[in-house]
């Protein structure tokens, strides 16, 4: 598992960094405010207006909630999957394969 990136919460939405060999951008989770569907996220990445994700909110095993994410831009082989943990006062994405 590896550490991609580092969150505040501010105004509703999740802003910080996703770091990685090849990608280091500002970016932020906005929260989809009309989910009128089943399997609409409850977040979906942006940098600047570009979409690059969404998040759907999930509990482990002790009822603490995370975030399941989907990264996703052409430049990728194939989507990244990562977990959006709280940790502290912020958030922190973590990639595994």
């Amino acid at each position: 598992m590896a550490t991609i990136g580092s969150f505040t919460l501010v105004d509703g939405a999740m802003v910080g960094r996703l770091t990685t060999l090849t990608i280091d951008t500002d970016v932020r989770f906005e929260p989809v405010t009309d989910r009128v569907a089943a399997g609409v996220p409850d977040f979906r990445l942006f940098r600047g207006s570009s979409e690059l994700g969404a998040a759907w909110a999930k509990l482990n095993k002790a009822g603490r909630r995370f975030y399941v994410v989907a990264l996703d831009d052409p430049s990728f082989a194939r989507p990244i999957e990562a977990r959006l943990v709280r940790n502290g006062d912020g958030f922190t994405l973590i990639w595994s394969r």
